[in-house]
């Protein structure tokens, strides 16, 4: 395992499934769950990043992480800008202990170019605001938000030439919908969030999700890792340090534990069985999901790395949901350089609580050639929404 043609360390993030009342499909998902790397990107996160930032045990919403970016800083997500993304739909929370000495950035949208699009602002008296580019607020909120405490923000975030802007929801409330400014001619390719203009204040962020169809509403994303048995797939990628469970299991990840294969045949394949949403899994947080939750969007989240495109299936209920390539990533990926890929479950499949308790995430070969991979940890990250009579939303700061 010593000889890689691009030597790659990836996020690669499968985005599984978006439910039948939600129009769209899933851009971006993170809730920090995996441990991330903050010095550099931050979960499925891929882009430009500025200043520094934490992965946060102790202020976090749920689950076991967030993030914590300094002021100054920011992270970003950035695809490859194939589709286009006229109309994104975020939903996210945000922490700050107090209001910024200065106005300051929470989010925005920008070109493939960087070019900034739709901006969200906070201001010193602690109201949000909407910006295109830099200039000056088109729409300011009458509530605020609330220091000390976790906030809901919602943004319809629109790119066009004649209606674009932004709508705002502040914890469930509806401030200001604005749309009619001219917000360019090149669709959303980047989200960067962080208060990276300043204000002497860090912003906390977790449990982040953004559709381009409709609100995701409120929800939380947690996470599972292996459990012990043996998966649909197994015997032919070579094991470093246990079992499958063992080895891809590790939060935040460890590249000496790990599954490698180096083959040139397609459909050489290990899965590992993923723990019971239903039940805690050490390590994983308190929240487990239950009969009558909805079920948002998953995803899932691998550390590898491979001289070829892997396919990367999540099975549920014994059938593949989801089998996709890895991102490409050209020879300026070295290793511990995080990347990813996102994909949707193109049959629209729905996916219910029960589903969950039997799922399996793993790798693929694909390609013709001689090649090599290698997996060093795997996630399954699930955003939902508590039902009535499910689990409620445990807001907390340590």
């Amino acid at each position: 395992m010593t000889t890689w043609r691009v030597g790659l360390l990836v996020w690669l993030a499968i985005l599984l499934t978006v439910p039948t009342a939600q129009a769209g499909s899933v851009y971006f998902m993170t809730g920090l769950e995996e441990g991330g790397d903050a010095t550099n990107v931050t979960g499925p996160f891929i882009g430009a990043t500025s200043g520094s930032a934490t992965i946060d045990a102790v202020i976090r919403r749920t689950g076991t992480y967030s993030i914590q970016i300094a002021s100054g800083g920011f992270r970003q997500y950035k695809d490859t800008c194939g589709t286009t993304r006229d109309t994104l739909f975020l939903r996210g929370y945000a922490y700050m202990a107090a209001y910024p000495s200065s106005d300051t950035t929470i989010w925005e949208t920008r070109t493939s170019a960087a070019a900034i699009i739709n901006q969200l602002w906070i201001t010193t008296t602690g109201t949000l605001a909407f910006a295109y580019n830099n200039g000056a607020y088109v729409a300011t909120s009458t509530g605020f938000f609330i220091p000390g405490q976790w906030n809901l923000i919602e943004t319809k975030l629109v790119r066009s030439a004649t209606v674009g802007g932004m709508e705002l929801k502040l914890n469930g409330v509806t401030e200001f919908t604005s749309f009619g400014t001219n917000t360019g001619a090149v669709t959303q390719c980047q989200l960067t969030y962080g208060p990276y203009q300043g204000g002497g204040q860090a912003i906390n962020f977790d449990d982040i999700l953004v559709l381009t169809g409709s609100y995701p509403g409120p929800g939380q994303i947690i996470a599972r890792q292996g459990t012990p048995g043996t998966p649909s797939h197994t015997g032919v990628w070579t094991l470093t340090g246990g079992t499958i469970d063992v080895v891809w299991s590790d939060t935040p990840f460890n590249p000496a534990t790990n599954a490698a294969i180096s083959t040139s045949l397609s459909g050489q394949r290990q899965s590992m069985l993923v723990a019971p949403f239903s039940s805690v899994q050490a390590g994983h947080g308190s929240e487990v999901i239950r009969t009558g939750d909805t079920i948002n969007a998953a995803l899932g989240v691998y550390i590898m790395k491979s001289t070829a495109s892997l396919n990367l299936p999540i099975t549920l209920n014994g059938i593949d949901r989801q089998v996709s390539s890895q991102r490409d990533c050209s020879s300026a990926c070295t290793a511990d350089t995080w990347n990813t890929g996102s994909y949707n479950d193109s049959n629209g499949y729905s996916i219910t609580p029960a589903h969950l308790d039997s799922a399996e995430v793993g790798g693929s070969t694909q390609n013709a050639g001689a090649a090599t991979y290698q997996i060093e940890d795997a996630w399954l990250m699930v955003d939902y929404t508590p039902g009535a009579a499910g689990t409620p939303v445990r807001v907390r700061q340590n």
